[in-house]
Protein backbone atom coordinates (compact mmCIF):
# COMPACT_ATOMS: atom_id res chain seq x y z
CA UNK A 1 0.00 0.00 0.00
CA UNK A 2 1.56 3.39 -1.08
CA UNK A 3 0.48 5.21 2.33
CA UNK A 4 1.65 6.89 4.85
CA UNK A 5 0.10 4.17 7.36
CA UNK A 6 1.20 1.21 5.13
CA UNK A 7 2.50 -1.71 7.05
CA UNK A 8 0.54 -1.69 10.00
CA UNK A 9 1.48 -3.76 12.86
CA UNK A 10 -1.52 -5.61 14.60
CA UNK A 11 -2.17 -8.37 16.76
CA UNK A 12 -4.39 -11.24 15.66
CA UNK A 13 -6.32 -10.26 19.36
CA UNK A 14 -7.20 -6.68 18.06
CA UNK A 15 -4.96 -5.01 20.45
CA UNK A 16 -3.05 -1.93 19.28
CA UNK A 17 0.90 -2.93 18.58
CA UNK A 18 2.48 -0.19 20.29
CA UNK A 19 0.37 -1.24 23.74
CA UNK A 20 0.96 -4.85 23.84
CA UNK A 21 4.82 -4.15 22.49
CA UNK A 22 5.21 -1.81 25.26
CA UNK A 23 4.36 -4.53 27.88
CA UNK A 24 6.29 -7.43 26.35
CA UNK A 25 9.47 -4.38 26.88
CA UNK A 26 8.22 -4.37 30.17
CA UNK A 27 8.75 -7.97 30.83
CA UNK A 28 12.02 -8.69 29.05
CA UNK A 29 13.49 -5.65 30.93
CA UNK A 30 12.31 -7.08 34.18
CA UNK A 31 14.25 -10.81 33.06
CA UNK A 32 17.10 -8.99 31.00
CA UNK A 33 17.24 -5.20 31.44
CA UNK A 34 16.95 -5.09 27.72
CA UNK A 35 13.86 -3.78 25.92
CA UNK A 36 12.70 -5.95 22.83
CA UNK A 37 13.46 -4.33 19.67
CA UNK A 38 10.92 -2.14 17.97
CA UNK A 39 9.37 -3.64 14.77
CA UNK A 40 8.47 -0.39 13.19
CA UNK A 41 11.97 1.66 14.75
CA UNK A 42 11.24 4.76 12.69
CA UNK A 43 8.50 5.05 14.65
CA UNK A 44 10.64 6.68 17.51
CA UNK A 45 7.58 4.86 19.97
CA UNK A 46 10.37 5.13 22.67
CA UNK A 47 11.46 9.05 21.83
CA UNK A 48 8.55 11.45 24.13
CA UNK A 49 7.64 14.45 21.94
CA UNK A 50 10.61 16.98 23.58
CA UNK A 51 12.80 14.72 22.62
CA UNK A 52 11.84 14.99 19.37
CA UNK A 53 11.34 18.46 19.28
CA UNK A 54 15.04 19.04 20.70
CA UNK A 55 16.28 16.74 17.65
CA UNK A 56 14.73 18.30 14.40
CA UNK A 57 16.39 21.33 16.00
CA UNK A 58 19.70 19.38 16.24
CA UNK A 59 18.84 18.33 12.56
CA UNK A 60 18.51 21.90 11.31
CA UNK A 61 21.58 23.08 13.35
CA UNK A 62 23.93 20.51 11.60
CA UNK A 63 22.66 21.65 8.14
CA UNK A 64 23.66 25.20 9.17
CA UNK A 65 26.84 24.39 10.73
CA UNK A 66 27.92 22.74 7.65
CA UNK A 67 26.67 25.02 5.11
CA UNK A 68 27.58 28.08 7.28
CA UNK A 69 30.74 26.74 8.14
CA UNK A 70 31.56 26.16 4.46
CA UNK A 71 30.60 29.43 3.16
CA UNK A 72 32.57 31.46 5.76
CA UNK A 73 35.45 29.48 4.84
CA UNK A 74 35.18 30.41 1.20
CA UNK A 75 34.45 33.74 2.07
CA UNK A 76 37.94 34.00 4.27
CA UNK A 77 40.42 31.81 1.91
CA UNK A 78 38.99 33.33 -1.77
CA UNK A 79 38.04 36.48 -0.26
CA UNK A 80 34.72 36.56 -2.03
CA UNK A 81 31.18 35.00 -1.06
CA UNK A 82 29.34 32.37 -3.29
CA UNK A 83 26.77 34.37 -2.99
CA UNK A 84 28.38 37.23 -5.10
CA UNK A 85 30.69 34.63 -7.22
CA UNK A 86 29.07 30.99 -7.40
CA UNK A 87 31.66 29.91 -9.58
CA UNK A 88 34.27 29.68 -6.93
CA UNK A 89 32.10 26.08 -6.04
CA UNK A 90 33.21 24.44 -9.14
CA UNK A 91 36.21 23.18 -8.05
CA UNK A 92 35.32 22.34 -4.82
CA UNK A 93 31.36 21.25 -5.55
CA UNK A 94 32.26 17.30 -5.37
CA UNK A 95 34.92 17.64 -2.38
CA UNK A 96 32.06 19.80 -0.63
CA UNK A 97 29.58 16.76 -1.02
CA UNK A 98 31.76 14.02 0.08
CA UNK A 99 32.50 16.04 3.21
CA UNK A 100 29.23 17.08 3.74
CA UNK A 101 28.09 13.19 3.42
CA UNK A 102 30.77 12.29 6.20
CA UNK A 103 29.62 15.01 8.24
CA UNK A 104 26.17 14.24 8.44
CA UNK A 105 26.48 10.52 8.48
CA UNK A 106 29.06 11.20 11.54
CA UNK A 107 26.20 13.24 13.43
CA UNK A 108 23.36 10.97 12.90
CA UNK A 109 25.58 8.12 14.54
CA UNK A 110 26.38 10.57 17.31
CA UNK A 111 22.35 11.33 17.42
CA UNK A 112 21.73 7.76 17.65
CA UNK A 113 24.20 6.85 20.56
CA UNK A 114 23.11 9.30 22.10
CA UNK A 115 19.25 8.99 21.55
CA UNK A 116 20.34 4.88 22.18
CA UNK A 117 18.67 4.21 18.63
CA UNK A 118 19.54 1.73 16.01
CA UNK A 119 20.38 2.62 12.59
CA UNK A 120 16.94 1.80 11.48
CA UNK A 121 15.33 4.31 13.03
CA UNK A 122 16.54 6.97 10.37
CA UNK A 123 15.72 3.88 7.27
CA UNK A 124 19.73 3.21 7.38
CA UNK A 125 19.07 -0.41 6.67
CA UNK A 126 20.48 -2.93 3.82
CA UNK A 127 17.01 -5.25 4.33
CA UNK A 128 15.54 -5.65 0.66
CA UNK A 129 18.10 -4.06 -0.42
CA UNK A 130 17.87 -5.37 -4.14
CA UNK A 131 13.57 -4.60 -4.16
CA UNK A 132 14.40 -1.37 -2.54
CA UNK A 133 16.88 -0.59 -5.35
CA UNK A 134 14.43 -1.49 -8.30
CA UNK A 135 12.04 0.63 -6.69
CA UNK A 136 14.26 3.51 -6.71
CA UNK A 137 15.06 3.17 -10.06
CA UNK A 138 11.94 2.96 -11.24
CA UNK A 139 10.61 6.18 -9.37
CA UNK A 140 13.45 7.60 -11.03
CA UNK A 141 12.44 7.12 -14.31
CA UNK A 142 8.76 8.08 -13.15
CA UNK A 143 9.56 11.14 -11.80
CA UNK A 144 11.25 12.06 -15.06
CA UNK A 145 8.59 11.60 -17.02
CA UNK A 146 6.60 13.79 -14.58
CA UNK A 147 9.76 16.48 -15.12
CA UNK A 148 8.99 16.42 -18.67
CA UNK A 149 5.45 16.78 -18.60
CA UNK A 150 5.21 19.82 -16.04
CA UNK A 151 8.04 21.09 -18.20
CA UNK A 152 6.01 20.78 -21.31
CA UNK A 153 3.01 22.24 -19.79
CA UNK A 154 4.26 25.27 -18.24
CA UNK A 155 5.59 25.71 -21.58
CA UNK A 156 2.14 25.80 -22.98
CA UNK A 157 0.39 27.63 -20.52
CA UNK A 158 3.37 30.43 -19.36
CA UNK A 159 5.45 30.78 -22.43
CA UNK A 160 7.37 33.18 -20.75
CA UNK A 161 8.49 30.35 -18.03
CA UNK A 162 11.19 29.94 -20.91
CA UNK A 163 12.98 32.77 -19.79
CA UNK A 164 12.93 31.67 -16.24
CA UNK A 165 14.29 28.24 -17.18
CA UNK A 166 17.77 29.74 -19.23
CA UNK A 167 18.49 31.77 -16.18
CA UNK A 168 17.47 28.93 -13.53
CA UNK A 169 20.38 26.99 -16.43
CA UNK A 170 22.50 29.53 -16.17
CA UNK A 171 22.50 29.51 -12.61
CA UNK A 172 23.49 25.66 -12.60
CA UNK A 173 26.16 26.11 -14.96
CA UNK A 174 27.82 28.46 -12.69
CA UNK A 175 28.50 25.91 -10.12
CA UNK A 176 28.24 22.93 -11.37
CA UNK A 177 32.06 20.97 -12.42
CA UNK A 178 32.66 19.87 -15.44
CA UNK A 179 32.91 16.70 -14.55
CA UNK A 180 33.76 12.88 -16.13
CA UNK A 181 30.35 10.08 -15.88
CA UNK A 182 31.86 8.61 -12.56
CA UNK A 183 32.26 12.27 -11.14
CA UNK A 184 28.76 13.11 -11.76
CA UNK A 185 27.90 10.07 -10.49
CA UNK A 186 29.47 10.30 -7.48
CA UNK A 187 28.00 13.68 -7.05
CA UNK A 188 24.91 12.67 -7.41
CA UNK A 189 24.89 10.19 -4.80
CA UNK A 190 26.46 12.71 -2.67
CA UNK A 191 23.98 15.12 -2.93
CA UNK A 192 21.24 12.48 -2.73
CA UNK A 193 22.65 11.07 0.36
CA UNK A 194 22.86 13.96 2.35
CA UNK A 195 19.18 15.28 1.63
CA UNK A 196 17.93 12.08 2.28
CA UNK A 197 19.83 11.27 5.15
CA UNK A 198 18.68 14.86 6.42
CA UNK A 199 15.39 15.18 5.60
CA UNK A 200 13.80 11.84 5.37
CA UNK A 201 15.91 9.80 7.74
CA UNK A 202 16.57 12.33 10.61
CA UNK A 203 13.60 15.43 10.48
CA UNK A 204 10.90 13.40 9.10
CA UNK A 205 10.33 10.57 11.50
CA UNK A 206 10.97 13.37 14.35
CA UNK A 207 8.35 14.87 12.89
CA UNK A 208 5.74 12.16 12.62
CA UNK A 209 6.67 11.94 16.44
CA UNK A 210 6.30 15.19 17.14
CA UNK A 211 3.03 16.04 15.05
CA UNK A 212 1.36 12.59 15.41
CA UNK A 213 0.66 12.06 11.93
CA UNK A 214 3.10 11.01 9.01
CA UNK A 215 1.30 13.34 6.93
CA UNK A 216 1.64 16.29 8.98
CA UNK A 217 5.64 15.19 9.19
CA UNK A 218 5.38 14.67 5.07
CA UNK A 219 4.12 18.01 4.49
CA UNK A 220 6.08 20.08 6.93
CA UNK A 221 9.68 18.54 5.81
CA UNK A 222 8.29 19.29 2.36
CA UNK A 223 7.92 22.53 3.19
CA UNK A 224 11.51 22.88 4.55
CA UNK A 225 13.11 20.81 2.02
CA UNK A 226 11.57 22.99 -0.70
CA UNK A 227 12.06 26.17 0.71
CA UNK A 228 16.22 25.69 0.70
CA UNK A 229 15.60 25.21 -2.97
CA UNK A 230 15.25 28.89 -3.05
CA UNK A 231 18.96 29.74 -3.32
CA UNK A 232 19.92 27.78 -6.28
CA UNK A 233 16.68 27.50 -8.29
CA UNK A 234 13.87 29.81 -9.71
CA UNK A 235 10.44 29.55 -7.89
CA UNK A 236 8.65 28.04 -10.69
CA UNK A 237 10.70 24.93 -10.34
CA UNK A 238 9.76 24.28 -6.88
CA UNK A 239 6.47 23.43 -7.22
CA UNK A 240 8.34 19.94 -8.95
CA UNK A 241 10.56 19.63 -6.04
CA UNK A 242 7.91 19.29 -3.56
CA UNK A 243 6.67 16.52 -5.98
CA UNK A 244 9.26 14.92 -5.92
CA UNK A 245 10.18 15.13 -2.08
CA UNK A 246 6.16 14.70 -1.05
CA UNK A 247 7.11 10.63 -3.53
CA UNK A 248 10.66 10.20 -2.13
CA UNK A 249 9.09 10.75 1.68
CA UNK A 250 6.31 8.16 0.82
CA UNK A 251 8.87 5.52 -0.75
CA UNK A 252 10.56 5.89 2.46
CA UNK A 253 7.45 5.34 4.85
CA UNK A 254 6.38 2.37 2.56
CA UNK A 255 9.55 0.78 2.69
CA UNK A 256 10.87 1.68 6.24
CA UNK A 257 14.26 2.25 4.05
CA UNK A 258 16.32 5.28 2.52
CA UNK A 259 17.62 3.49 -0.18
CA UNK A 260 14.74 4.03 -2.67
CA UNK A 261 14.67 7.89 -2.12
CA UNK A 262 18.48 7.36 -1.99
CA UNK A 263 18.38 5.50 -5.64
CA UNK A 264 16.09 7.44 -6.92
CA UNK A 265 17.37 10.92 -5.82
CA UNK A 266 20.24 10.00 -7.32
CA UNK A 267 19.43 9.14 -10.45
CA UNK A 268 17.08 11.88 -11.22
CA UNK A 269 20.22 14.60 -10.17
CA UNK A 270 22.53 12.39 -11.70
CA UNK A 271 20.23 12.54 -15.36
CA UNK A 272 19.93 16.61 -14.52
CA UNK A 273 23.51 16.62 -14.64
CA UNK A 274 23.89 14.95 -18.17
CA UNK A 275 21.32 17.33 -19.64
CA UNK A 276 23.57 20.66 -18.18
CA UNK A 277 26.49 18.92 -19.15
CA UNK A 278 25.23 17.91 -22.73
CA UNK A 279 23.74 21.84 -23.42
CA UNK A 280 26.84 23.34 -22.46
CA UNK A 281 28.89 21.21 -24.83
CA UNK A 282 31.03 19.76 -21.83
CA UNK A 283 31.98 22.98 -21.31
Amino acid sequence: MFVPWARPVTWSDGASAPGVWAAFDAVERGFTGEATPDRDPMLLRSQSRLAALADCGVVLLIFLMFEVGFTALIALTKGVSVFEDPSQLKPLLLPMMAARAGFYVAGTALLLVLRRQRPACVGATLQGLPLNTLIGVAGAGAMLGVAVVFGLVSFVLFPEQRDRLDDNTERLKAFVPNLSIGGFALLAMFVSLNEEMLFRGLLMPRLRRLLGSWWAAVLTSTVVFTGLHLFDQEWFVLPMIAVLSVVMSLLTIWRRSLVPAIVMHAGFNFSQFMLLQATTGGA
